[in-house]
């Protein structure tokens, strides 16, 4: 059997994907601060020159695991945007990925763990940010794109409402961690669908009217048809 040769690019490709994987492994086993970069090493089957040569160090390692993590999110997230399934149906299989994702029981922990040491680091934490943008923007997008098929304004600004929906996600996870067993799988859906249905909307702005269907695919009850006599100032108090 002939054996196929890699060119030098495509050797050191593998070497850093094998490393990662490695790292994941012993990062979810041991902790960022416990981990030992030979033994990742040793586990990929190499020494701790080829961490060295490809990572600055265990920090710049474990974000190559996060982006790892992060462009399965985005691409799930994505594909979800890209269908024209009913918001309720998008917000349960979000809601299910986000748990299928932090089922291993290390890993919210993991990136706590990680966050509390980058918050001392000006240069690191903003690394962090820049990959923890991306789940944000993913989630707007998917927000955005909701609103507009239900054909309702937006409350507020996609990016805002993706912060809120991240937060109740992360404090729901916090929740399981600290009493596990004690948390509904399904809490996390029905809590984002109560923020975004709950939320009030200008019925006068554009394109927050318009459809005959009583409720739209969001959960808010459209608004009936006004008299011709002036309305009432609207609410402007902020939700």
């Amino acid at each position: 059997m002939t054996r196929i040769r890699l060119s030098r690019a495509e050797q050191s490709a593998r070497t850093r994907t094998r490393l990662v994987a490695s790292a994941r492994r012993r990062f979810l086993h041991d902790g960022f601060h416990a981990a030992s970069l030979e033994l990742i090493a040793e586990e990929a089957g190499y020494t701790i020159g080829a961490v060295y040569s490809r990572f600055a160090g265990k920090a710049d390692l474990f974000l190559a695991v996060l982006d790892e993590h992060v462009d399965a999110i985005v691409g799930r997230v994505e594909e979800l945007t890209a269908r024209g399934e009913p918001t309720a149906d998008r917000v349960r299989q979000v809601a299910r990925m986000r748990l299928e994702l932090l089922g291993e029981a290390r890993w919210f922990p993991l990136v706590l763990e990680f966050l509390a040491h980058a918050a001392r680091d000006e240069r690191l934490l903003r690394q962090f940010a820049a990959r923890h943008q991306r789940l944000v923007d993913a989630y707007a997008r998917l927000i955005a794109d909701d609103y507009a098929r239900a054909g309702l304004p937006l409350p507020l600004p996609p990016e805002q409402l993706a912060h809120a929906a991240m937060a109740i996600g992360n404090g729901i996870a916090m929740e399981q961690l600290t009493q596990p067993g004690r948390v509904p799988d399904g809490l996390l859906a029905t809590t984002v669908l109560a923020f975004l249905r709950g939320l009030p909307v200008d019925d006068g702005a554009p394109g927050g009217g318009g459809s005959p269907d009583p409720e739209d695919d969001l959960g808010h009850r459209r608004p009936a048809a006004r008299p011709s006599t002036p309305p009432d100032p609207p609410d402007r108090r902020a939700p």
